[in-house]
């Protein structure tokens, strides 16, 4: 088939073929991939690309950056805390799969490795638990204690019954006491605060990342004394935490309850591969800018002095140094774009000869799209995933996924089409509001999860043209 010829520049390629090629290195790679993306907005749609491309068979696991902005006064949503906490405590023993992250993480310091993997608890069925010594353990780890459980990082106590809702954990779980002995261990849902199902053993993560014992505070009271001169006593922060009050927006002053801070460098496990999904010396020179210029915005406040950049983050010439320390592997895949334009892309597929996997977000639209292209004499094997696909060797394909464009791989001869590029503006509002649904970065406590409007796409004046994904 001839392929016309572009007289103008190649469009970037359709942000999928970044995901497709970091699933493509995992494969290859007998270690863990770094995926980074350039920020958490980025990241997001990444996640969902990652996981339609990996399959059931390759983990993707995501640290999501704390969408609080450098300094603000609101700390992350307990949700967003507990996602992450969860991730830096599997992140080391992780050996293969991807792990997504942003340029901010590059920059952000840590707690310890030694802090979560001393602090992680497991409660089993039939194990003693002496419920006053557990209840105060709780505290220490930063747990609240509520009158009924709702999110993660709470705890109730009524009796010989404990409600507790783990960080790193979906599902909260009530223990049930008899004596100083643990009967059961049920999940319950805390919309109804019914119980649900019995488990053997629950994994318990620090409700913060940092200590909140009575040794954390210590360790906050001395060094924040060495750190800020003056008489602490007229700072709000440094009398909040000696009461045991953390408030919001402690995280700016993390490294001082540590004698010393980590980095993502030092939860990665051996053999990490890196896949740069954007120019990181941009994305984290504009991230350090920001730093700097909040912090010379707010540093005047003397009830809550703020701490230099260089000692609260790490700057971003010693990040992009140990991240160049480790293997690279590239983004790029050779593909070609194809048309947005129905009639085109009508015609396109009935001359290809290649193999064409559709893309529907629903059940619904898949319908929609096996009527469309039964006029054309095509009809598609419904598969699971990506990876069933591939694996299968029917010329014609459809499932569901989140791909938002298409595109056709010259190096198989496989193409990939999305319902967007067939029905484009025909779509229902509410299904193209749902598939431009991302998390944006806000610097509130909780974080409404917004959809923003869908641009009408401009259409493509030719079948598809040669692309080759390049670092944003």
């Amino acid at each position: 088939m001839t392929q016309p010829v572009d007289d103008h520049a190649a469009p970037p390629s359709p942000p999928a073929v970044a995901a497709l090629a970091a699933v493509r290195a995992a494969r290859a790679h007998k270690g863990l991939v770094m995926a980074i993306a350039g920020d958490e907005r980025e990241a997001y749609r990444l996640e969902d690309e990652l996981r339609f491309f990996a399959g059931p068979d390759l983990s993707v696991l995501h640290l999501p950056d704390t969408e609080v902005l450098p300094y603000d006064q609101f700390s992350p949503h307990q949700e967003i805390l507990s996602n992450r906490m969860a991730a830096l405590y599997k992140l080391p023993s992780t050996r293969r799969g991807i792990l997504l992250v942003t340029a901010d993480a590059l920059l952000t310091r840590l707690p310890p490795r030694s802090y979560l993997e001393g602090r992680a608890l497991m409660l089993k069925t039939g194990e003693r638990l002496e419920p006053l010594a557990f209840r105060e353990r709780l505290v220490g780890a930063g747990y609240t204690s509520v009158s009924e459980v709702q999110t993660q990082g709470e705890f109730a106590v009524r009796g010989a019954l404990i409600d507790l809702f783990p960080m790193g954990s979906e599902t909260a779980y009530r223990i049930d006491l008899f004596d100083d002995d643990i009967e059961s261990i049920r999940s319950f849902d805390p919309e109804t605060q019914r119980s649900v199902d019995k488990v053997g053993e629950v994994r318990l993560l620090p409700a913060r990342d940092f200590p909140t014992d009575r040794e954390g505070i210590d360790t906050f009271r001395r060094r924040y004394r060495e750190y800020f001169p003056g008489d602490p006593v007229r700072s709000r922060i440094y009398a909040d935490v000696s009461k045991k009050l953390m408030p919001s927006g402690i995280e700016a002053w993390l490294p001082l309850f540590f004698g010393q801070t980590a980095t993502l460098f030092d939860y990665l496990p051996s053999e990490t591969l890196v896949v740069e999904l954007a120019n990181l010396e941009i994305a984290t020179a504009a991230d350090w800018s920001q730093i700097n210029e909040r912090y010379e915005r707010h540093r005047g406040d003397i009830e809550r002095p703020l701490m230099k950049p260089a000692d609260l983050y790490v700057a971003p010439e010693d990040a992009l140094t140990r991240l160049a320390k480790l293997p690279h592997a590239s983004a790029s895949i050779p593909c070609q774009n194809l048309s947005e334009v129905e009639a085109e892309l009508r015609e396109w597929l009935k001359q290809t000869q290649d193999r064409v996997l559709f893309v529907a977000e629903s059940a619904g639209r898949r319908e929609a799209l096996i009527d469309w292209l039964k006029p054309l004499g095509v009809l598609p094997r419904e598969h699971a995933n990506w990876s069933a696909f591939v694996a299968d060797k029917n010329r014609y394909g459809i499932t569901l996924g989140p791909l938002q464009t298409g595109f056709r791989l010259t190096d198989d001869a496989t193409a990939l089409i999305s319902e967007a590029q067939v029905f484009g503006r025909r779509a229902p509002v509410e299904s193209r509001a749902r598939r431009s649904k991302i998390r944006v970065r806000l610097s509130v406590v909780a974080p409404k999860r917004e959809t923003p409007k869908v641009l009408p796409r401009s259409s493509s004046k030719r079948w598809y043209s040669v692309c080759a994904h390049s670092r944003r």
